[in-house]
Order: structure tokens, then C-alpha cells, then sequence
């Protein structure tokens, strides 16, 4: 997901704004929102985007820039976001209303998600029943140390965003900090693994052995997008 920040937007084949952060859910393990930053320094205005708004198809055939598959004018005219305040239901529902989009919790998949553990100065709640307890902010965990309860393990790289549907299936841990050749993958998906996170002592917290972590494959992340050899997909697949 790193690798899209910065990135401009594409809106009807022009540059529009670009991805300033992302908002994901950090119980289903899903991206919620990109944040679209337009204009600069005092004229800058922020906004949330779907994923259901990318043109997946053209993400994966392009080098750079992030196509997107609604107007200009939705765009420009979206709410804004204040980074201040929680991003509440209400919120949430006038972007949905602005784009006509469906509202993700009333998914027939949708799970009403777990109390979480600390929650972080900007995302503090206002009304417990009018936000989203487990929508996080991206920028905001990257670097965070990675701990087990023997051990520090490193620091949180990055996660690999699955664009088929949206899920967040591992988070890339540097396992050696300032060195090449270090990162490495932790499911979020298995249960024995336990993600969570501690935002006021900046953590993320596993379950995730130093040996379980050690034999996972070892990551190139270098272009975006996570490739691997024939013998770290078996290694992988053991893994998920």
C-alpha cells in the first residue's frame, strides 16, 4: 500500500489530487478509504474515496498514477475531511450520498467489528455509536515497532493489499531495520497470529512467534507489488 502514496489520481485522464493516506479496518483487515489530498499548502482540501472507486484493472497494467473510475466534478465537489476529528458514521454517509455508493457496514458480509485497544489522539471518539471504532489511519502505524511478547521483531513496513477484494491479507514487517533483504510477512489472517495495536506506545503487537516470523518468506516490495519466487509461494502458502 505504501507504494501508492504520493501517487496522483487519474480522473478522466488527467491528474487529480493525489493519495495522501489510508484508512483501513484494523479487525476485518479490509482498506475502507483513500485519501485524496488536492490543491497545496493553505488551499489544500482532503476527501475520502472507496476502493470501489479504482479502476483495478488499469492499477495493475500502469507503472504510475491511479486511475479511478468517477468524475471530475464528484471529485473537486466531494465533502472534505478534517484529519482532527473521527471520521463518524455521519460522515461516511454523506460521502456514500455524494457518490452513490453503498455503505460498507450494511454489506451483506459485513461484521460488526471488535472493541479495540488504544485509540490514537486523531481518531479519538466523540460518540462511541457514531464512528467506526477499528477504522485506522495508514501513515499513522507505519514505522510502529512489532512486537511479540518475547521479543521485538522489527517494524511495520508496509501492508499487501489484496485489489480483488480489498483485504489486507499480510502486514510487511523489517525485520532489519536500515538493511536490504528484511522484510518479511506476517498473516493477518491466521488466527494464532493475534494482530493488535497499542497506538499509545506506537506498537503493533503479535502473537507471531520470532521462529514463525524467521521461516516466513522474505519480501521484494521494491516496485509496488509483492514478488516472489517459485519456492517462497510454497513457503508462503504454508503461511496463510
Amino acid at each position: 500500500m505504501k507504494y501508492f502514496l504520493d501517487q496522483a489520481f487519474i480522473v478522466e485522464g488527467k491528474e487529480n489530487g493525489k493519495c495522501s493516506d489510508f484508512y483501513f479496518d484494523d479487525n476485518q483487515w479490509r482498506l475502507r478509504y483513500l485519501v485524496v489530498k488536492q490543491g497545496i499548502f493553505l488551499n489544500a482540501s482532503k476527501s475520502l474515496l472507496s476502493p470501489s472507486s479504482l479502476l483495478r484493472s488499469e492499477i495493475e497494467a500502469r507503472a504510475e498514477g491511479i486511475p479511478l473510475n468517477i468524475s471530475s466534478e464528484k471529485l473537486d465537489t466531494a465533502p472534505t475531511l478534517d484529519e482532527r476529528l473521527p471520521v463518524s458514521r455521519q460522515k461516511e454517509m454523506e460521502i456514500a450520498s455524494h457518490y452513490s455508493w453503498s455503505t460498507y457496514w450494511e454489506a451483506p458480509s459485513a461484521i460488526q467489528p471488535a472493541a479495540s485497544m488504544d485509540v490514537p489522539p486523531l481518531l479519538e471518539p466523540q460518540d462511541e455509536r457514531d464512528q467506526d471504532p477499528n477504522l485506522r489511519s495508514f501513515q499513522e502505524v507505519l514505522g510502529y515497532r512489532a512486537q511479540n511478547a518475547n521479543s521485538t521483531l522489527g517494524e511495520l513496513n508496509d501492508f499487501i493489499l489484496d485489489l480483488s477484494d480489498f483485504s489486507i491479507p499480510f502486514m510487511a514487517i523489517d525485520a532489519k531495520p536500515g538493511e536490504s533483504g528484511g522484510t518479511r510477512l506476517i498473516s493477518t489472517r491466521l488466527p494464532e497470529n493475534r494482530i493488535r495495536f497499542n497506538y499509545a506506545q506506537k506498537e503493533v503487537l503479535t502473537d507471531c512467534s520470532s521462529f514463525h516470523l524467521k521461516e516466513s518468506p522474505s519480501a521484494d516490495l521494491s516496485d509496488g507489488r509483492l514478488s516472489l519466487g517459485d519456492q517462497q509461494k510454497v513457503t508462503l502458502a504454508s503461511h496463510l
